[in-house]
């Protein structure tokens, strides 16, 4: 079954890969530690403002953070969309 991944499933994997917590993640980024929480637990999506301070924080491109969260957004709408059309 089709799925969207929310960007804060990568994030949490990067984290966890490099032994980052939530609260080192915010520092590094410099944006409070519960959009850290809430982003990887897939309750706040990323924007430019964030997608950058992600960039600070891990070297990954600002641009990248973005495109995952555009994939995201395309990716869920076109599963409800679909989704309604089988109801």
């Amino acid at each position: 079954m089709p799925v969207a991944v929310h960007p804060g499933a990568l994030i949490k994997d990067w984290m966890e890969e490099k032994g980052v917590t939530a609260s080192e993640m915010a520092a590094l980024g410099g944006i409070p530690e519960m959009s850290v929480r809430r982003i990887i637990e897939g309750r706040e999506d990323l924007t430019p403002v964030v997608a950058a301070a992600l960039e600070r924080a891990t070297g990954i491109s600002a641009d990248f953070w973005m495109r995952v969260q555009q994939g995201y957004e395309a990716d869920w709408a076109r599963l409800t969309r679909e989704k309604g059309k089988h109801a």
